[in-house]
């Protein structure tokens, strides 16, 4: 009788510590997919720090900005994709801009130049 105590208190123990084990793993696992699917987002007004053909973008919402040029302005959406943003107007233009930091952002191409917030 003291060994199957013995025996149902270890397999207690046993299957008490694996499915603590399971539980640890899935829930890490749904975090690092739940960070997958976020999409850092910008918020605010970056303005160029020189002369250029864009003074200034104005990020709103999770996927929208307002970009203006001289003294014009459009609406386009953007991607942020490891750390470079694509802002695309919908047609065959493309503008991309790279994450120096949270208010530095550095244009490339047709937008070259510095953006600070």
């Amino acid at each position: 009788m003291k060994k199957f105590i013995f025996l149902f208190s270890v397999t207690l123990i046993s299957l008490f510590f694996f499915s603590f084990n399971e539980f640890i793993k899935s829930s890490s696992k749904n975090a690092k997919i739940a960070g997958i699917n976020q999409q850092p987002t910008l918020k605010g007004t970056y303005k160029r720090t020189t002369w250029g053909l864009y003074t200034a973008f104005e990020f709103k919402g999770k996927s929208t900005v307002i970009v203006h040029s001289m003294k014009l302005e459009f609406v386009a959406s953007y991607k942020i994709d490891d750390g470079f943003i694509r802002i695309e107007d919908g047609n065959s233009g493309m503008i991309l801009l790279e994450m120096k930091n949270s208010t530095t952002l550095i244009g490339r191409g047709v937008a070259k130049g510095t953006y600070k917030k």
